[in-house]
């Protein structure tokens, strides 16, 4: 399949991107111990033609759940394909944009890699030609930035993240011991089958309850989406990873009004169950279905934009 990229700056920290799924194999990071990779990767770019898991892939045209496929738009009803498991519509659907190979752009320094796609009028049930641009950039020290933007011909949905899985141990051991924190007062519960209900409920003394840096143990099972405070579009800390084992720490920022955490017990082989979690920066799940969420729509007259940046340190000793 070929197209990786790899971009790498003075202090040794390096991120090598993929044309398929416009996605991230690795990033390495150096530390007191040597490079530490921090992402789930397979070794092969052809690889990934196999992948079931979203490893590292850009996600859309809508990342997460849609209640049974259906899409209310102003238009009205579309139609999205479901999950033969589920019954709902899943990141985009069974061809979206991880699965879509990106077309690299040239760069303007080594620093800098954008990929472009345009998806199709109809493409996986969604109206209206999107153009989209996703750049990755390194930033100064042991910094990366995600930049989605995204114009349409139609009012549609959108809703784009990066699925990369994190662990910063460095050993091949499982998440467990990591020590999480997420800047969230509010989740959003779900049904049976992890669909919104369309509430908010609060965090506070709950086990969704983040606030305060804890260690996740093989107890801590979570598939959750979480409320960002504040909910504006600023660029603002929305969660805090932490290795004890490696002494490195991830802090992610984000535009975006919300943060799935998926803690990864899902993975099979080659890897296995926990290998890995997600910190997706996001719109609320099955947004266009409740009216309460923050809307997810994007109209002709308006631009798509946001940013995540994933910002690498070592702990304080």
């Amino acid at each position: 399949m070929g197209g990786a990229t790899t971009l790498q700056n003075a202090a040794g920290f390096s991120v090598t991107l993929l044309e398929r799924g416009a996605g991230i194999q690795a990033i390495g990071v150096p530390s007191r111990r040597g490079i530490v990779q921090t992402v789930l990767g397979y070794p092969d770019p052809d690889d990934y033609l196999n992948d079931r898991y979203y490893l590292g892939s850009t996600v859309g045209r809508y990342a997460n759940r849609i209640r049974g496929g259906h899409l209310a738009l102003p238009d009205g009803a579309h139609q999205l394909p479901v999950d033969a498991v589920t019954g709902h519509c899943l990141h985009g659907g069974p061809s979206g944009f991880h699965c879509q190979h990106w077309q690299r752009e040239p760069s303007a320094n080594d620093a800098t890699v954008s990929y472009r796609l345009k998806s199709p009028d109809g493409d996986q049930g969604f109206p209206g030609e999107l153009a989209v641009t996703v750049t990755y950039a390194l930033l100064a020290g042991t910094a990366l930035a995600i930049d989605y933007v995204a114009a349409t011909t139609q009012t549609t949905a959108i809703n784009l993240t990066n699925h990369a899985y994190f662990n910063l141990h460095g050993d091949g051991s499982a998440i467990d011991g990591h020590c999480l924190s997420i800047r969230a007062s509010r989740y959003t519960p779900v049904d049976a089958d992890k669909i919104p209900t369309g509430e908010l409920h609060d965090t506070h003394r709950t086990a969704m309850d983040f606030s305060t840096e804890r260690a996740l143990s093989s107890d801590d099972v979570y598939d959750t989406n979480f409320a960002l405070d504040p909910g504006a579009k600023a660029l603002r800390p929305a969660a805090t990873l932490r290795s004890p084992k490696s002494g490195l720490q991830l802090i992610v920022h984000t535009t975006q009004p919300a943060l799935q955490l998926y803690t990864g017990d899902g993975l099979g082989e080659p890897f296995g169950p926990r290998a890995g979690l997600c910190l997706e920066t996001q719109h609320f799940p099955d947004a266009p279905n409740c009216p309460a969420f923050p809307s997810a729509l994007l109209t002709p007259e308006q631009t798509y934009a946001h940013r995540t940046i994933m910002e690498f340190r070592e702990s304080p000793t």
